[in-house]
């Protein structure tokens, strides 16, 4: 058993020292109906986030995010990503100190459009999932969790993530960049 925990750690920080390279940097996702596909070849940027602009070159007011629903594709020049359903699990992980009432699965699928060096989709990094009272979910350890994979370009995954949830909530809210999915569930 603790082999088994042992190389999931591993596994889990060899993961989070990959995604880090996006960590210092903004979202800029757009609703793919909306966003022509374009490839500049001059410039590589991270696929769901762009470069921080000082402080003088930000815009006074911020735009309100695009709301959109389950199932509904989003994404740039580089990515599209649809969160393709969300339900409960009675999975529970006997050794988790996380507290949970319910146990979120969200299950979502992602295409690499034109990220070079290959492109994965992380939870807390590329996009964040909340409440109906505006609480930040926390990942919880569930066998119903599938790390999608690093997907080179013109392929695509499939992925799911569990998440602990406090309360009684019904309405969530996954942020992606400047799109918000939302859904209920009962």
């Amino acid at each position: 058993m603790k082999k088994w925990l042992f190389a999931g750690s591993v596994l889990f920080c060899s993961v989070l020292l990959v995604a880090c390279e996006y960590f210092d940097q903004t979202n800029d996702v757009k609703k793919v109906k909306e966003t022509p596909v374009v490839q500049e070849k001059s410039e590589v940027k991270d696929p769901v986030v762009e470069e921080q602009k000082p402080e003088a070159e930000k815009p006074a007011a911020q735009k309100e995010a695009e709301r959109v629903k389950l199932g509904e594709t989003i994404g740039n020049d580089q990515i599209e990503v649809t969160f393709l359903n969300a339900y409960y699990t009675d999975d529970r992980n006997e050794y988790c100190d996380v507290k949970a009432d319910k146990v979120l699965v969200i299950e979502y699928e992602y295409k690499n459009l034109a990220v070079e060096n290959g492109f994965s989709l992380f939870e807390g990094i590329h996009y964040q999932v909340y409440d109906g009272s505006g609480h930040l979910l926390k990942n919880y350890p569930s066998m119903e969790a599938r790390y999608g994979g690093e997907v080179s370009i013109g392929r695509s995954t499939t992925g799911s993530d569990a998440l602990a949830v406090i309360g009684d909530q019904t309405h969530y809210e996954i942020e992606i960049g400047d799109v918000i999915v939302e859904f209920d569930l009962e």
